[in-house]
């Protein structure tokens, strides 16, 4: 095998790649649509962009002012996109194109490893195949971007193995030193990646009879002294000799997660057929004496085993975007070793590897390509919600016609299952659809922050610790699940394992919110007043078309913080039996009650089903529970085998009328909807809670039209509140 990998000295001069040029281009090509069509940000990006922003502020490297907390595990990432920020490249496109060029660079490291193997006559055919597994591996595509500092990490390795197999020289063996210390600050697993290559450096120069202890200090100087420096930086500035995440993460050992994380990316990917042919690879070339396979191997097998042990991790297969490259270079020469072992002539052997290659092509895209036609657009938050997408031969008649794949699909499904439950390889279609909703709704409270619009003293609680605090930089944040807290991160974790979700183990302490001083709830950015007021309790002006919805449970502290301002609140007075009793203000602006439109006192006040939807019965009394109800009837569909609709008189609102009502029950199939000139236009559903929510729209946009309200309920298990509908004018 070793004689078919090479026939040729290994420092034969690299020959022109002549006709390889075209099909190592197209594979580039591919690789870059690929990544486009993966490309994403991922919300806990943006724990580390606010980290930048508060530096560039003077704050220093913290999450909140004054709190030295290190919710990040990638200082240099860090540090260079708050470089990039003050030459006015915004992290959340810097990052993109820094995964964009590393992806490259990796790449360019794969052809340089196959280069300069023992490869001879084979080299370019062996570079293109590499190309193009590269360009069609999912994973490779998907962490090209997201914002993360997976790529980076994943560059930053290669470069260190490709500098330390070169010939012992002083510059490789520094470089090499020190990309391992770059890597090391980028990823704190770097640690255990140096560690290992300075295990191998030090067996190959033994199994070569010339270990030589000077060359060992030159390779563990740079990277030694970063180590060091970074610990001193986290012990002087954290008081914790590890990143706080990690403490938030880590509850224990669950290798049963691990297990299922390893079947679902070992069945999706091929790894059963590429790792074989890297296995062949590795052989071939240490059967020549070439052990620079032995190094990947070295590096990957430990960080395989801790995968395992920790239970693999949140992401769709980040955590092996280290593996693609060393992977695909040896398989890719251990196919090349086999057929050349095999075939007597270059013709045949050439059939026969591309036969090989087509072969691993497709066991290594089937699955994803399912995935892609049949669940990318499907793939929402129904997934966190342990709702898996699972394959059978109905839904991807595709994989039961790939030989071999038929049996491998049960045991996919039901380690999907497990992920699924266990917020285990999260797809990244769910991180892209939460960050580019959460992006819209929260992106425009940035110019609150440019205007200086916000006080102090505002304190709020989330569960995506990336992009509302990101954009919300003015506020002090509590990262629910303890990433950037200190105290929650250190919380017990209670119930058993198969209760565990991979990273959001941690629970906030009893009255912890309460000691901080949590008083603000942020709600998603709205175009006006009353669309902000329909979220919030209070809204802030950011600017003419952007308000913030406000809630509160310490609304005094929150006026405080204003002193007026911008700050808007409304006033409501109401009452159930005359109309003109009720009252509006919102600052300066008032509005009286022009019509009670739905008391529902005593009976249904002339609203009527339509058709033949029957909503049957007379308004129930307040049952125990109801919370935020004017007098003791409304209409309440709950607990009763209630279906259909009730639709109000008509009306036609004129110019500054505004509708007010209070809606509860379920979320969906159920609610109260405006119907303009019988079209719905606008739906309103409880927070499926018995606390009626307050609603206020203006009516302005709809004046002189043919306006009716419709309380509507679809659902099997649900149920709808609905009370107070009232119309109010502005005052005189």
């Amino acid at each position: 095998m070793a004689e078919a990998l090479s026939s040729g000295p290994r420092d034969e001069p690299t020959r022109h790649p002549g006709g390889w040029t075209v099909p190592i281009a197209l594979g580039g090509v591919l690789l870059i649509a690929h990544a486009r069509l993966y490309a994403f940000l991922c919300d806990d990006a943006f724990i580390s962009f606010r980290y930048a922003r508060n530096l560039l502020a003077g704050h220093g490297l913290v999450y909140n002012p004054g709190e030295s907390v290190e919710g990040y595990t990638n200082l240099l990432w860090v540090l260079e996109l708050a470089v990039l920020w003050t030459l006015g490249w915004r992290p959340e496109s810097a990052s993109l194109w820094l995964g964009g060029i590393l992806t490259v660079g990796c790449v360019v490291l794969a052809a340089g490893m196959i280069i300069q193997g023992p490869l001879r006559r084979w080299r370019w055919p062996a570079v293109a195949a590499t190309v193009f597994l590269l360009a069609i591996n999912r994973s490779f595509a998907i962490w090209a971007t997201s914002g993360l500092e997976t790529r980076q990490f994943t560059f930053l390795v290669l470069a260190a193995m490709a500098l330390v197999i070169l010939p012992r020289r002083d510059a490789t063996l520094l470089g090499a030193s020190v990309a391992l210390g770059l890597a090391a600050l980028t990823r704190p697993e770097g640690i255990g990646v140096g560690a290992c290559v300075l295990l191998w450096a030090a067996l190959d120069g033994a199994l070569a009879g010339r270990l030589a202890v000077r060359n060992l200090a030159l390779l563990a100087g740079p990277f030694v002294g970063l180590v060091t420096a970074h610990l001193g930086f986290r012990l002087w500035t954290y008081g914790e000799w590890v990143p706080n995440t990690y403490i938030a993460k880590h509850v224990g050992a669950w290798p049963e997660g691990g297990v299922a994380f390893w079947v679902e990316a070992i069945i999706e990917h091929g790894l059963y057929e590429l790792g074989a042919l890297a296995l062949c690879g590795l052989v071939a070339r240490l059967l020549r004496g070439d052990r620079s396979h032995l190094l990947a191997a070295m590096i990957l097998a430990p960080h395989a085993l801790f995968t395992l042990y920790r239970g693999g991790d949140h992401f769709e297969f980040r955590a092996l975007d280290l593996y693609w490259i060393p992977l695909t270079v040896a398989a890719v020469e251990g196919l090349i070793a086999l057929a050349l072992a095999f075939e007597t002539t270059r013709r045949h052997a050439g059939v026969v590897i591309a036969l090989g290659l087509g072969h691993v092509a497709l066991m290594s895209t089937a699955i994803p390509l399912s995935h892609q036609l049949l669940v990318y657009e499907k793939e929402t938050i129904a997934s966190v919600r342990k709702v898996p997408f699972v394959f059978d031969s109905d839904n991807a008649p595709l994989l039961w016609l790939v030989p071999g794949l038929r049996s491998l699909v049960p045991a996919y499904n039901a380690a999907v299952r497990y992920t699924a439950a266990h917020g285990l390889a999260v797809r990244h279609q769910v991180h892209h659809n939460i960050t580019q909703r959460l992006i819209r709704e929260y992106q425009p409270f940035e110019a609150a922050h440019r205007d200086a619009i916000l006080p102090s003293g505002l304190t709020m609680a989330v569960i995506n610790a990336g992009v509302i605090p990101f954009y919300l930089p003015d506020l002090t944040i509590i990262d629910r699940y303890g990433l950037t807290d200190a105290t929650i991160a250190r919380s017990a974790v209670r119930g058993p394992t198969s209760e565990r979700r991979m990273g959001h183990d941690r629970k906030v302490p009893k009255g912890y919110l309460e000691e901080r001083g949590v008083n603000a709830a942020v709600y998603a950015a709205r175009p006006d007043l009353f669309s902000a007021l329909q979220q919030g309790t209070m809204a802030v002006r950011v600017d003419r078309d952007t308000w913030m919805p406000l809630r509160s449970s310490r609304p005094d502290q929150v006026r405080a913080a204003f002193k007026g301002g911008r700050l808007y609140e409304p006033d409501f007075n109401t009452d159930r039996q005359s109309a003109a009793s009720n009252r509006l203000r919102i600052r300066e602006l008032t509005w009286v009650g022009e019509r009670i439109l739905g008391g529902f006192e005593d009976d249904l006040d002339d609203w009527r089903s339509p058709g033949n939807a029957a909503l049957d019965g007379q308004p129930r009394r307040l049952s125990r529970g109801v919370r935020g109800a004017t007098g003791v009837g409304l209409i309440d569909t709950r607990g009763a085998d209630i279906r259909g609709a009730l639709r109000s008189p008509a009306f036609a609102p004129k110019q500054g009328w505004v509708l007010s009502a209070h809606v509860g029950g379920s979320e969906k199939a159920c609610g109260l909807q405006l119907r303009v000139d019988g079209v719905v236009v606008d739906t309103w559903s409880g927070e499926d809670s018995a606390r009626l929510r307050w609603i206020l729209y203006d009516l302005s946009p709809h004046r002189g039209r043919r306006v009716e309200l419709e309380i509507f309920d679809a659902s099997d298990t649900g149920g709808v509140l609905v009370d107070h509908v009232l119309l109010l004018r502005p005052a005189e």
